[in-house]
């Protein structure tokens, strides 16, 4: 038997762009090959029930986002920047011009230690506590989430993840939860937590075999591999089973208004809608999109430049 050695170096491509820019810079950065991305950004935490949704960023805010690739990748910066234009044909080409973008080579890092060494137990609120499975607390106080990140997105910590649990709707004995739906469900948190919250059934799914691996393997760690329905597909194959009380889609912001009018004909009357993965900058168009589609806005939860909103179907 034999192994590959272990790389010595790693690519990181940095880009300096403006806020508004970095979801499809994000994009690009993908279709080039790159591991996974990470944003470098300062901001503020709040969270809001005001329908207007006011945002502090603004287009001119630079923020950098990076790109992690293998050792050896030949990625050019006349690359980069042709895909950035084919990706923003309406951008004005100064905009594009003044991008800033470095490549280096890194020292190889391990970052699976790293990770483990970095993810120890967290309070999401007083009732809710998310743990790696190699460092359990002895008594959470609340309900208990046992995850392992995995190389999925959705740890709970990140500003969207927790904003769509501070979102989640208490449910009465007047008014149970039906059934859920976790669109992109990364590590299966948020699937995870309807669970506990009472919804059944549960459909999760994800595009990215990966995330679908990590979600399953989180589920048998917490005993819900059977209330959660997890596949890998597209969208129309999970909306397509039923109609559900609860939506989770924590995605990109184009995804989402893509999806407005499947949200509209999957959601019962009365049913709720928590979206996020965009920035504070871009929830006005979005809820403007979802009240076209009949829905209303009910709160928005705003961390570090990242905005989570819920929403209910409007009862004809």
């Amino acid at each position: 038997m034999s192994y590959l050695p272990r790389p010595t170096s790693y690519v990181e491509i940095g880009l300096s762009i403006p806020e508004r820019l970095v979801e499809a810079a994000t994009l690009v950065l993908l279709e080039l090959g790159a591991l996974g991305t990470a944003l470098e950004l300062e901001g503020n935490r709040s969270s809001s029930n005001d329908p207007e949704l006011e945002s502090t960023a603004t287009s001119a805010d630079l923020v950098e986002l990076i790109g992690y690739y293998n050792q050896g990748i030949s990625i050019t910066q006349a690359e980069i920047m042709a895909g950035i234009r084919t990706i923003m044909p309406g951008e004005n080409d100064e905009t594009i011009s003044a991008i800033g973008v470095r490549i280096e080579d890194r020292p190889w890092r391990d970052w699976a230690s790293e990770s483990r060494d970095a993810f120890g137990p967290f309070w999401i609120s007083p009732g809710l506590v998310i743990a790696p499975p190699w460092d359990l607390p002895a008594d959470p106080h609340g309900d208990l989430i046992i995850l392992n990140p995995g190389a999925a997105f959705g740890l709970g910590s990140h500003p969207t993840t927790s904003g769509c649990l501070s979102l989640m709707p208490q449910s009465t004995s007047e008014d149970p939860p039906g059934a859920a739906l976790d669109v992109g469900t990364g590590t299966g948190i948020l699937a995870m937590r309807a669970v506990q919250c009472g919804y059944q059934p549960v459909v999760a799914f994800d595009i990215d075999p990966a995330a679908v691996a990590s979600a399953r393997e989180n589920l048998i760690h917490n005993k819900m591999e059977k209330d959660i329905s997890l596949f890998l597909g597209e969208s129309p194959t999970a909306l397509s089973l039923q109609t559900y009380s609860l939506i989770f889609a924590n995605i990109f912001l184009n995804p989402l208004l893509e999806m407005a009018d499947e949200f509209a004909e999957r959601l019962v009357d009365g049913g709720h809608l928590i979206v996020s993965g965009l920035r504070e900058s871009d929830a006005a168009e979005l809820v403007d999109t979802l009240r076209d589609k009949g829905f209303s806005f009910k709160a928005a939860c705003h961390q570090e430049g990242w905005a989570a909103l819920r929403l209910q179907r409007i009862r004809k």
